[in-house]
C-alpha cells in the first residue's frame, strides 16, 4: 500500500539523516547487557527478534541503547557477533548522549 511505501521512505531517510550526524559522534566503551536470540509463534508464523543492548557512561550518567548501526536488520549482526558482557566501542552524541 502507499501508507507501506511511505512508512519505508520515512525510515529510510531518519537512517541517512542520522548517519550522517554521527560523523561528528565521539566513541566510548560501552558493556553488552544483552545478546539474544528470541523466537515466537503468532498464528501459522515464527518470528525471529534479535535482542541487543548495550551501556555506556557519559560525565558520570549512565545510558543504554540497542541501535547497532542506522540501517535496518543490523541486531542480526550485533548478535551475532557480540556476546553479554563483551566491552565493544560505540559512537554517542555528545549533545545527545542518549541518541
Amino acid at each position: 500500500s502507499s501508507f507501506l511505501g511511505v512508512f519505508f521512505l520515512f525510515k529510510g531517510y531518519q537512517a541517512i539523516r542520522l548517519g550522517s550526524q554521527s560523523a561528528d559522534w565521539q566513541s566510548i566503551e560501552a558493556k553488552v547487557i544483552q545478546s539474544e536470540t528470541k523466537k515466537t509463534r503468532s498464528g501459522e508464523k515464527d518470528r525471529t527478534s534479535y535482542l541487543f543492548t548495550y551501556q555506556y557512561q557519559v560525565n558520570g550518567k549512565q545510558y543504554t541503547s540497542s541501535r547497532y548501526h542506522f540501517k535496518a536488520g543490523s541486531n542480526y549482526q550485533a548478535v551475532s557477533t557480540h556476546k553479554v558482557g563483551e566491552r565493544i566501542t560505540a559512537l554517542y552524541n555528545p549533545e545527545q548522549p542518549e541518541q
